[in-house]
């Protein structure tokens, strides 16, 4: 695996590790989910925010199950199941945020703190939960 090409890539030379600001990305985080265009772009954008609402939303639900005063699955097992699922959910939520962020793209990483603040707003600030991290884990 000492192989010269490893190491000194000319494609890889001119990539940066920096944001940019652009209207549109080859791709968002799959191959299938083009954005090259300013429509697709702004369309990424709104459901890329909404994606990020619906982690939050998913952090309350799950955080909710356990509480007494809101709803309550009485069956331990299923509670836990329930649990363990809205858990694995909200975890591929937010490593897919996470990708998506990662594709340096300024528009893209505000839609994510964006839908992350509102989907905060909306569920978590007024009640006893809002101490959870916003790693969205």
């Amino acid at each position: 695996f000492n192989s010269p090409q490893l190491y000194h890539n000319p494609k890889m030379m001119g990539m940066g590790m920096y944001l940019e600001w652009s209207a549109s990305v080859d791709n968002v985080v799959f191959e299938w989910w083009p954005a090259d265009t300013p429509a697709k772009y702004y369309c990424s954008l709104f459901g890329i925010f909404f994606i990020a609402i619906f982690c939050q939303a998913i952090m309350y639900a799950r955080m909710s199950l356990g509480d007494e005063n809101k709803h309550r699955i009485e069956h331990p097992l299923v509670s836990r199941l329930v649990k363990t699922l809205l858990y694995g959910v909200q975890f591929s939520v937010g490593y897919f945020l996470m990708l998506v962020v990662m594709t340096y793209n300024w528009g893209l990483v505000l839609s994510v703190i964006g839908g992350m603040t509102t989907g905060y707003l909306a569920f978590l600030s007024s009640t006893r939960y809002h101490h959870v991290s916003a790693g969205c884990n």
